[in-house]
């Protein structure tokens, strides 16, 4: 074997090398996507469960805004806002997941019917249209007012029953 031949199985073994370590790299960057992705959605996951748990510490004034917004004074549409704001916020990211196909289509149709059960509130329908819907993101806004379109006309499935003066 002369050292041309040797040389020719250098360059042969350094691109399989080349190769090997592109292939490593490529299935390394797409596990760290993927967890990545995951740890996001979990993230959006418990951000979603606080904020809805948040409403809790502001039942009343929760009930009163979903009932209506417009009644309330400004700290009070305020704060009504900074307990809902979250909740939709949280919504959007899920809307964001589902668009980049992240999301199984069964998670979306679950959200959709916490949007739709808010929105079948004179209130929350009031404080979209005054505030929340330019919180959000144009594409999240649209997607929210072609889902309400035709659902205004049923009852809420909520347990909870509003009344007012609560």
């Amino acid at each position: 074997m002369n050292w041309e031949a040797i040389g020719a199985v250098g360059e042969v073994v350094g691109a399989l090398g080349v190769v090997t370590t592109l292939a490593y790299l490529a299935t390394q960057v797409r596990t760290s996507q993927t967890w990545q992705r995951r740890q996001g959605f979990r993230e959006g996951l418990g951000q979603l469960l606080d904020s809805v748990a948040r409403i809790g510490d502001h039942a009343p004034l929760y009930q009163q805004g979903c009932l209506d917004f417009a009644g309330l004074d400004p700290s009070e549409q305020l704060e009504f806002h900074s307990v809902i704001g979250p909740k939709y916020a949280s919504i959007e990211l899920f809307y964001d997941y589902h668009a980049s196909g992240e999301t199984k289509p069964e998670a979306i149709e679950r959200l959709n019917g916490w949007i739709l059960d808010d929105f079948r509130y004179a209130g929350v329908r009031q404080w979209w249209d005054a505030v929340g819907r330019d919180t959000y993101s144009r594409d999240f806004g649209r997607e929210v007012d072609a889902l309400i379109e035709d659902s205004l006309n049923e009852p809420p499935s909520t347990t909870f029953e509003l009344k007012a003066g609560y």
